[in-house]
């Protein structure tokens, strides 16, 4: 059932657990597909509609052009207790101050990458105003699913591509990063940690998945899974799972060396490689086929739809399995809950990123009071801020709505 407005209403009185994210990509990329399967974990829509009814797409236009023009937010509640406010916005460049209204009412985002297509010019664009912002990001690499049906990559070879998307993305950072610290050479009070930051899937801020088919992992996930099996601690396989290190079955430990190229890298060993079995499997239209997806069901005790095995799709077939197995919502929402900062901590920050001074000559004591109060994100205040990003008319004649955060 979509959660009740009283629900959402008491999770919103503590700022503490409070997330505000957007959803930014290049145009095609998946952005609108991945937030209705975000939506369907709140009982909103059917799982089966996510990627197709294509939600947020609230207007005729985006409806007929298959694109998002405008755009819109919604709530979510995430494991009952964290509220997390999304806004979904265009991903075509035409439409670029719609990305730039998500990203000022925004203290996180989710950059989401084609996998096949890798860092595009507006990906390059939105990290840009990522950074610039100093919004928190999660990085999201969708459609793996291309790289088994369309590319027909190996585990070992997804791995390289996957690694060369996730340095590019950290190649723009980095740049950005340089400029930064050549401006602040010989300045005080600039926030280094901000200007610093990169993605590391290995702390969980990469999240790799098919948003048109509900499934996503991270490192982490496998990691959890595999450490008890390897007999190795959950810290140590999660760091050394995305570096080139391998597992050898012989000593019982990592090593550095793939003994002529017999071992794979432990993320394409240990992740990718469970991925591509399952759609092989789902993939075998031979006789086998069945009973090797069975196999993998039995194995993982999974709950699985009858009636989605039996389609005559490989793609239906492999989502029942994957979904299942790894849900696409828990998994990046989890993400985002995690290094998100919540609207208390964010707060703060933002404010006086837009606004650097709110006092004018004659009423100093009531905007300080106004301040303060925002800072502190007392709800209980006299005082309340809003912020409005963007102002728009629905139609002739009716009156200019606000799209708008509250401070």
């Amino acid at each position: 059932m979509p959660p009740k407005v009283a629900e959402l209403l008491a999770i919103q009185e503590d700022a503490g657990h409070v997330r505000n994210i957007c959803i930014l990509a290049h145009v095609d990329h998946g952005k609108t597909s991945l937030t209705d399967s975000l939506i369907a974990s709140n009982g909103i829509i059917s799982a089966r509609q996510a990627g197709k009814l294509r939600y947020m797409d609230s207007r005729d236009d985006e409806q007929d052009r298959g694109i998002t023009m405008k755009s819109s937010a919604i709530a979510l509640i995430f494991e009952g207790r964290e509220l997390i406010n999304i806004v979904d916005s265009p991903g075509h460049v035409d439409f670029g101050p719609e990305v730039s209204t998500a990203i000022r009412l925004s203290d996180g985002a989710v950059v989401v990458i084609d996998a096949v297509e890798g860092v595009c010019v507006q990906t390059h664009t939105v990290l840009q105003q990522v950074w610039r912002e100093g919004l928190t990001p999660v990085l999201f690499i969708n459609k793996l699913d291309r790289l088994v049906f369309e590319l027909q990559l190996g585990p070992e070879e997804a791995h390289a591509h996957l690694q060369r998307i996730v340095r590019q993305v950290n190649d723009i950072f980095g740049a950005l990063n340089s400029v930064a610290h050549y401006r602040r050479a010989g300045t005080e009070g600039e926030d280094a940690e901000e200007a610093d930051f990169e993605f590391r899937p290995e702390d969980g801020t990469v999240v790799f998945g098919s948003a048109l088919h509900g499934w996503a992992f991270t490192v982490g996930t496998f990691a959890e899974l595999m450490a008890p099996k390897l007999g190795v601690t959950l810290d140590e396989l999660r760091f050394k799972m995305w570096s080139d290190f391998f597992w050898s079955p012989k000593a019982a430990a990592f090593t550095a060396d793939s003994n002529g190229g017999r071992l794979k890298p432990l993320f394409a060993q240990l992740a990718l490689s469970n991925i591509w079995r399952a759609h092989e499997a789902a993939n075998d239209e031979t006789a086998e086929g069945p009973f090797k997806l069975a196999k993998i069901i039995s194995a993982l005790g999974l709950i699985v739809s009858s009636h989605e095995l039996k389609s005559s799709d490989p793609s239906s077939r492999v989502r029942a399995v994957l979904s299942a197995w790894l849900p696409l919502a828990p998994t990046l929402l989890g993400a985002v809950a995690k290094h998100v900062p919540a609207a208390r901590s964010a707060q703060p920050r933002r404010l006086d990123r837009i606004w650097p001074t709110l006092l004018t000559p004659g009423n100093e004591s009531c905007e300080a009071a106004v301040r303060a109060a925002a800072h502190q994100c007392d709800g209980a205040s006299e005082h309340v801020l809003v912020h409005v990003s963007k102002m728009f008319v629905n139609g002739q004649g009716e009156a200019a709505v606000g799209f708008a955060r509250v401070y």
